[in-house]
């Protein structure tokens, strides 16, 4: 049984001697050479679960691989149970393996979230309600405080859309012209703004962190922004492996 990490063009890695694998104790990393590619894999007699610490293995293995040579990440749990397998996948994705491998040659992946600080929404509210006037006319009883409630809630959702709405602008002007193309990931948070991913050529790194420098500038009192950048291209990748 091979548990695949990814895929990169044959000799591209000079040794895979001092990678460490998913399992414990740790699996030895091996290469198998298909047409022109190496898999990066570990051969395992069986595989009966994966742990939460192979999940940061796997992608421990992509990084360190990504700082050397172009990747193609595939995705966590990725098992063929020979290389038979591989070799047929390897062969009827060719093409798509080669526009794969173009469109990330000299690129990497940059994550951006970005955050709503909720004491900026507080402040916001109140530039906008005055709540204790608002206290008197809604009244202290219990239906009174629950009207009270929805009235804030409604004011704090109208002022989250309108940094949504400038904040997308924002990105739309001063990054996206600088990525070759762009993600947009689930909101996972209700205190999330954006949730995207962009693929730059990594000879534009400085000046797309200089953007983000400024947009901290721009909303960095009003917003949280967090940026991690010289990723492996994993959002930008459409090709699937085994099982």
């Amino acid at each position: 049984m091979f548990y695949v990490y990814g895929i990169v063009r044959k000799d591209s890695i000079n040794s895979l001697a001092d990678y460490t694998g998913i399992g414990n104790p740790p699996s030895p990393i091996k290469s198998i050479s298909v047409d022109g590619y190496d898999i990066i894999v570990s051969e395992l007699e069986h595989l009966e679960k994966l742990e939460p610490e192979d999940v940061v293995t796997h992608s421990n293995v992509l990084n360190k691989l990504f700082a050397v040579t172009e990747v193609i990440p595939v995705k966590f749990g990725t098992v063929s149970p020979e290389s038979l397998e591989l070799f047929n996948i390897i062969r009827s994705n060719s093409t798509k393996l080669k526009d794969t491998l173009r469109k990330i040659q000299g690129r990497m992946e940059v994550g951006l979230k970005i955050y709503w600080q909720q004491s900026a929404l507080q402040a916001k509210i109140l530039e906008y309600f005055d709540l204790a006037r608002a206290q008197k006319e809604y009244g202290q009883n219990r239906d009174g405080s629950y009207a009270l409630e929805i009235k804030i809630g409604q004011i704090a959702e109208e002022i989250v859309e309108q940094w949504r709405e400038t904040l997308i602008h924002t990105i739309e002007t001063m990054i996206e012209p600088l990525a070759d193309d762009a993600v947009t990931g689930k909101l996972i948070s209700i205190y999330m703004l954006c949730n995207l991913s962009f693929l730059i050529p990594r000879a534009k790194r400085d000046v797309f962190q200089e953007q983000i420098y400024k947009l901290e500038d721009k909303f960095g009192r009003e917003l949280q922004i967090n940026y991690v950048d010289n990723l492996p291209p994993f959002n930008f990748i459409d090709l699937k492996l085994g099982s």
